[in-house]
């Protein structure tokens, strides 16, 4: 997986110090499966921001160490991730 590298002191395995995870990053910090995660952030049901980059979903570091340590956002900042049109899909009317 792109981006481990690291051990942190607590033996799990760390990632390189980027400003921006991938899920599967975020989702090794968390403790939690990739599939939920990504699950969580479609539906908008995570509680930090979610970058979309290309075709790639990112999210800040600070904001998933800001929620290991405990501190939550104020206010809600979860915004559904739109999925991409399946392909044949027409986005046009009749």
């Amino acid at each position: 997986m792109r981006g481990l590298a690291e051990t942190s002191a607590g033996g799990r395995a760390g990632v390189r110090r980027r400003l921006l995870l991938t899920v599967e990053e975020t989702a090794i910090m968390l403790g939690v499966g990739r599939t939920t995660l990504f699950r969580a952030v479609r539906h908008g049901r995570v509680p930090f921001p979610v970058y979309r980059i290309g075709g790639c979903t990112y999210v800040p570091r600070v904001a998933v160490e800001r929620l290991l340590a405990g501190e939550l956002p104020s206010a809600p900042r979860c915004v559904p991730v739109p999925e991409a049109p399946a392909a044949g899909a027409s986005g046009g009317g009749p």
